[in-house]
């Protein structure tokens, strides 16, 4: 009896009922993977706990690296403005005693001629205005180059918030990756966890890059050896500025502006009247071949995109005949900042040299185009006579192309009496107009000059351009201030003279006039002895 009882009490337990509930020998039910987690599971959430953990600390890491450069961005933002409102009131102080040093220059001949005649002399005053003028100079220059360094610093940490926004971003999507396993099963993990543990390690690696990267800072001393060497060089010292340079360099090997500057410099050394004239007597020495070297190196260390040293890189391809590679520099300093009109100019000059016409003429309208020649402005005058010395330059280099040089310079030079005189030229010469050459000479710095004109229209627009040789076998120039501009009618003469100051003594004159837009006469005359 005792036994059947414990029978039926494990009975009631239920074991007898599980066992009529599922005949013996089935097959077990399939365990689902969602079931309750098992030991595995948790110590798999605690591994992911702490990845997500150590991802949230970087996170919140490049998140203060992220407000740290935005920060020094607007610092250097503000310093960058202030510079330049410095900068631009350095330049027009410096405008405005370059326009007093006229005026004085001005007063000082009538006080001694005045003097002169009662036996005395007499002074404007004790200021030394070279010093003036230079101490100006130089501040200006300093302003410029600090507000590219400053700006260069802000762009640089600008890029950097930038990079470390994105890489906040991408960590978000990692975290999420790894995040969304825990709730996957055992099966699914892994194709969202590798990538998701693979991105984690990306972007601290992306973040640890981002963050060891130098940030560019010039020295103070760099800038002044700069701006004294640029200083140097408008007050017409070459070998000075290159001095000033050397240093430039020998305190931060990349510092554009000071290999830019220095080529400059070294080629203006052994070509003294360049930056006046553009005249170029020397590309082959020692000194103008380290100019080129200097300037391709100033393109490397501005990883292409500094606008001066890509000019000046594709002017002096352009000066060794390689025309292909001066339009590129040039187009790649037109993709990255404005194109100006001499950019324009140089590289109509490489397109004619090369043979295209077509796009040569297209250039010229663009540099000529916005010229207003009415307003005084020399910087216009420049243009149009570094569009007339360029043409020479082409000719002289690739003499195929003398037949379009010749029409484009009497475009060029009908182009710019039209702005002159304030209406559009025919470009065709008045029947029965004649000009005739009296005299052109020059003697030590005087230059003199006497036409003939004869059979005029009324209000006949005359332009009369003098060019000079250097050197014998140079190319002629036009000089900006050896350019004049009427409106006659009938006969008569134009004479008057000039002071030439030049380094390079010119060994040839020549005068070419136009009436209407329209060459009227081209007339050759012997120069100086030569000195270069």
């Amino acid at each position: 009896m005792s036994d059947e009882g414990d029978v039926r009490d494990e009975g009631d337990e239920g074991d007898v009922g599980d066992v009529g509930d599922e005949p013996t020998g089935a097959e077990p039910a399939p365990v689902d993977d969602a079931t309750p987690p098992s030991e595995p599971d948790s110590g798999y959430k605690r591994r992911v706990a702490i990845v997500l953990a150590v991802l949230a600390v970087v996170g919140a890491w490049i998140g203060i690296l992220r407000t740290d450069a935005a920060t020094n961005e607007s610092r250097y933002a503000r310093e960058t403005t202030r510079t330049a409102e410095q900068a631009l009131r350095a330049r027009v102080n410096e405008e405005v005693v370059q326009g007093l040093e006229v005026d004085l220059d001005a007063e000082q001949e009538a006080l001694d001629l005045r003097a002169g005649a009662g036996g005395a002399t007499a002074t404007t005053g004790g200021i030394d205005r070279t010093q003036l003028a230079r101490d100006l100079t130089f501040e200006s220059e300093r302003l410029d180059l600090e507000r590219g360094a400053l700006a260069e610093t802000r762009v640089t940490y600008n890029n950097r918030a930038s990079q470390y926004e994105t890489v906040l971003t991408t960590l978000a999507v990692a975290l999420f990756l790894v995040g969304f396993t825990l709730i996957l099963s055992r099966r699914s993990r892994p194709p969202i966890l590798v990538p998701g543990l693979l991105l984690s390690a990306y972007v601290i690696g992306w973040a640890v890059w981002i963050h060891q990267r130098e940030i560019p800072r010039t020295d103070p001393a760099t800038i002044e050896a700069s701006a004294e060497g640029a200083t140097a060089l408008q007050f017409g010292d070459p070998s000075g500025a290159v001095e000033h340079y050397d240093r430039a360099v020998d305190l931060d090997g990349e510092f554009v502006p000071a290999f830019t500057g220095r080529s400059l410099a070294q080629f203006t050394a052994v070509n003294p009247d360049f930056g006046r004239t553009l005249a170029i007597v020397d590309t082959t020495s020692a000194a103008a071949e380290q100019a080129f070297a200097d300037a391709e190196r100033a393109v490397a260390l501005g990883d292409g995109r500094d606008v001066a040293a890509l000019v000046e890189s594709g002017f002096f391809r352009f000066l060794a005949g390689d025309y292909d590679g001066a339009l590129e520099r040039l187009d790649a300093a037109e993709a990255v900042g404005d194109r100006s009109p001499r950019m324009a100019v140089l590289q109509a000059s490489a397109e004619l040299a090369r043979g295209d016409e077509d796009a040569a003429r297209a250039d010229l309208r663009d540099a000529l185009g916005g010229l207003d020649a009415t307003s005084g402005s020399t910087r216009d005058r420049e243009i149009a006579a570094d569009v007339l010395t360029l043409l020479e330059w082409v000719e002289a280099a690739e003499p195929d192309q003398a037949d379009a040089v010749a029409s484009i310079r009497e475009d060029a030079a009908r182009i710019e009496s039209s702005i002159v005189v304030g209406r559009e030229l025919s470009g065709e010469l008045p029947a029965d107009a004649t000009v005739d050459l009296v005299d052109l000479s020059l003697d030590g710095d005087e230059l003199s000059l006497t036409l003939d004109y004869a059979g005029l229209p009324e209000d006949t627009a005359v332009a009369a351009y003098l060019y000079e040789q250097p050197a014998a076998e140079a190319p002629d120039v036009q000089a900006p201030e050896l350019a004049r501009f009427a409106e006659l009618s009938g006969t008569g003469t134009v004479s008057g003279s000039t002071t030439v100051e030049r380094a390079c003594t010119p060994v040839a004159l020549r005068l070419d006039v136009y009436l209407d837009g329209a060459l009227a006469g081209s007339f050759d005359a012997p120069g100086g002895e030569a000195s270069c």
